[in-house]
């Protein structure tokens, strides 16, 4: 039998203009390192990785396993939202 994987529904903003980059759903407790583009619900962003309000970058793209996906950059952002950490 497989292990269910819990998903949460996070809201990811720009640090700096505290704009909303994404609706996401994140698989898994603990910190948020990398978004997999297919889990992104809602992008307000140009599809470019950079705040739309600053033109900050706040992500990389990046290809693991085969799957595209945003990594973040550290102090970029901050989150909103159950990331399932106690």
């Amino acid at each position: 039998m497989a292990k269910k994987i819990k998903r949460f529904t996070i809201k990811i903003f720009c640090q700096s203009y505290q704009t909303q980059l994404y609706k996401y759903s994140k698989e898994g407790p603990g910190n948020l390192v990398k978004c997999f583009v297919s889990s992104i619900l809602e992008d307000n962003t140009n599809g470019d990785c950079k705040c739309n309000s600053c033109g900050q970058e706040f992500a990389r793209p990046i290809v693991i396993k085969g799957r595209n996906a945003h990594k973040i950059i550290k102090g970029k952002i901050y989150i909103k939202g159950s990331t399932g950490k106690k």
